[in-house]
């Protein structure tokens, strides 16, 4: 055991004393109660009872472990290395109306690691003197073995004491040893969700600023380190220059209060993401869905238009402010089956749909040219020729764009109703002779055409029947 302080007064009332163990198989502690007590000489002894009871004063010393030693010797045997930090203890005020009884100029008799002082009575006097009363601490091994306090000679009493202008000075630690982490369950698990809160919010690409608190007392916790492993003035005083000490309250509200922020950043951050990660769903959705209506109404048979078919049938737009990640995760994942079959097969479906879409221009036009032929006074078709003849009508192109694609689907579908609405009405009124009709008549190589409201072939000619059929859409 040596003092690490040179003397009180030079680091403004601070004790430092280092405690080495070594044992054979077992990891120690320091036990009881240490403490460095005063005891002032007395200069009246004729002072009376009620006011002579304050010549004694303690205070008490922190044990802290230096977790590096601890660290670098793992095996046998163990050894250890711990501080024992405290204050020189103040007077104790006097009671009231007593006067000042006590030298407080002259070295007081100093205890350590101890609460009592040893006594002894001048033969010649018999005046009784107190002693010093310096002490090893009292240690214990894991197994229960107990060393009990030894005298030490190696500190001196004086090492220990103040000069009276220091008197009254009471320094602080800005924590104290209780309060590291380490030694704190509370503080421990309010700093370890804080933690794991800080990594969650790294995680979400987020950043927190964290409170003074938090910062003062991350700082000294590291100061502590420091000053554990390497004792030096520099780092004792980092450890005790503080106006205001932090208290355990402080810092667990400030822990506990941040991971709440965090965590509310976090869930704002969650929820903007869902919000944005729906929105950007709606969209492909919604391109998969116009695909879909799209090519339905084809019927393609391949296999994996198939199952294309299938997987949109159980996808559906979503409701951004009310889905939840698991429903929306759940139609993602169907969503990217039926994006994956498109990254193979959307071009092959789309020159599928314009093979079918071509083969149905055919039919629209030779429809068309019958029913010009059919009727060729036809008010009907009078009317609904310059709309017929006026709708672009291409071929189909499986290169455009889908929005030009869908375009294009709805044109001919139009002109499809309305062309068929044309051939209905027409062959009502031509079953009522309501309606000049046009006729083909083929003898061999001759043929004549005949007109009227209810045509008939001369004899030996027949009638070239034309395909007069509503298209299918």
């Amino acid at each position: 055991m040596r003092l690490l302080t040179s003397a009180p007064t030079m680091t403004e009332n601070l004790v430092v004393i280092e405690v080495l163990t070594e044992d054979d198989k077992n990891w120690v502690e320091i036990t009881g109660n240490p403490q460095l007590g005063y005891s002032y000489v007395i200069s009246n002894r004729n002072v009376a009872p009620n006011c002579a009871t304050v010549t004694r004063s303690f205070s008490k010393l922190e044990v802290v472990e230096d977790e590096i030693t601890r660290a670098l010797n793992q095996g046998v045997p163990r050894r250890q290395r711990f501080l024992l930090i405290g204050m020189a203890p103040m007077p104790i005020p006097l009671p009231s109306n007593c006067p000042e009884y006590r030298s407080l100029n002259l070295i007081p008799a100093v205890a350590l690691n101890s609460t009592s002082f040893p006594t002894t009575v001048n033969r010649s006097t018999g005046v009784m003197s107190t002693l010093n009363n310096i002490l090893t601490p009292a240690i214990q091994d894991e197994s229960g073995r107990v060393a009990p306090p030894t005298t030490h000679m190696g500190i001196t009493p004086i090492s220990l004491t103040l000069v009276s202008s220091q008197v009254g000075i009471t320094p602080r630690f800005c924590i104290s040893p209780a309060l590291l982490h380490e030694r704190n369950q509370a503080l421990s698990t309010s700093r370890s969700q804080y933690l794991i809160q800080l990594k969650r919010l790294a995680d979400a690409g987020l950043t927190f600023y964290a409170s003074e608190v938090i910062r003062e007392y991350e700082s000294q916790v590291q100061a502590w380190s420091n000053f554990l492993s390497t004792y030096s003035i520099k780092q004792l005083s980092l450890i005790s220059k503080c106006e205001t000490p932090l208290s355990a309250t402080q810092i667990n509200s400030a822990y506990q209060s941040s991971s709440k922020s965090i965590d509310s950043l976090i869930a704002q951050r969650a929820k903007e993401k869902l919000e944005s990660d729906c929105n950007d769903y709606n969209r492909r959705f919604d391109r998969v869905s116009q695909l879909s209506v799209l090519l339905r109404k084809e019927r393609l048979e391949d296999l994996s238009y198939e199952e294309f078919s299938e997987l949109t049938k159980s996808t559906k737009a979503i409701d951004c402010k009310r889905t939840s990640s698991a429903s929306l995760e759940i139609q993602l994942d169907t969503l990217g089956k039926i994006e994956q079959i498109l990254i193979v097969s959307e071009q092959d479906f789309l020159n599928e749909f314009c093979t079918r879409r071509n083969s149905i221009r055919e039919q629209f036009f030779s429809l068309y040219r019958a029913l010009k032929f059919r009727y060729p006074s036809s008010d009907l078709l009078r009317d609904s020729q310059r709309n017929l003849e006026s709708q672009s009508f291409s071929d189909c192109d499986s290169k455009a764009n889908l929005e030009a694609l869908i375009a294009y689907s709805e044109g001919i579908d139009s002109l499809i109703t309305k062309i068929n609405t044309v051939l209905q009405q027409s062959q009502n009124l031509e079953k009522k002779q309501a309606i000049t009709t046009r006729i083909e008549c083929k003898a061999g190589k001759s043929t004549l055409k005949r007109k009227s409201k209810s045509p008939k072939c001369p004899a030996g000619y027949i009638e070239v029947r034309l395909q007069l059929k509503p298209l299918s859409l």
